[in-house]
């Protein structure tokens, strides 16, 4: 019985990294896609929209992984390697493979959500005043790979260049991607 008892111990401990138990630090490009209408006004009765639609090149590095469900991710500019901010948290793991993070509007998400903006309005100043997040994440069974979905909704106003005054409706940021671990 006790020989049995070893051998499936070791069986358990040798499958653990493999089930992803264990933290990985992921570091990887993505895409975000930043979507925004722009609200100005000429004069007291007239307001003129326009949407505008910018590829963001983030860098993101990540601690995911444990039975804890927390998370530790920093966003990165790809081209100047700024940080364009870092989220920190805990979430609830559910089936040994789901998560899904909510942000109402922490100070980490405006943040963030405003150096991105910034970047997609080529360096204007940018004021963001509501934003929301919701980050949906698994691990493939086995460990082989893990993949996120995530979207922010955001308003806010241009402080800075051509759009200055502008009220910023509308936002929204997107990315989806796929870690492989093989």
């Amino acid at each position: 019985m006790r020989r049995r008892f070893v051998g499936l111990a070791l069986v358990a401990l040798l499958a653990l990294p493999l089930a992803g138990c264990f933290p990985k630090t992921l570091l990887q490009s993505v895409i975000f896609v930043v979507y925004y209408k722009l609200i100005t006004t000429g004069s007291p009765y007239k307001a003129k929209a326009s949407s505008s639609s910018t590829d963001v090149d983030v860098l993101v590095d990540a601690e995911v992984g444990g039975t804890s469900g927390t998370y530790d991710v920093t966003l990165y500019d790809n081209e100047s390697e700024d940080t364009f901010g870092t989220f920190t948290g805990e979430t609830t793991l559910k089936k040994g493979r789901f998560i899904t993070i909510k942000d109402n509007g922490s100070e980490g998400l405006l943040s963030t959500v405003e150096n991105m903006v910034s970047k997609s309005l080529g360096g204007a100043a940018v004021s963001i005043t509501k934003a929301k997040a919701k980050v949906t994440a698994n691990q493939e069974p086995g460990g082989v790979a893990a993949t996120f979905k995530a979207t922010v909704k955001f308003t806010g106003t241009v402080d800075s260049g051509p759009s200055t005054g502008a009220k910023i409706k509308g936002g929204k940021i997107t990315a989806g991607h796929t870690w492989d671990f093989e």
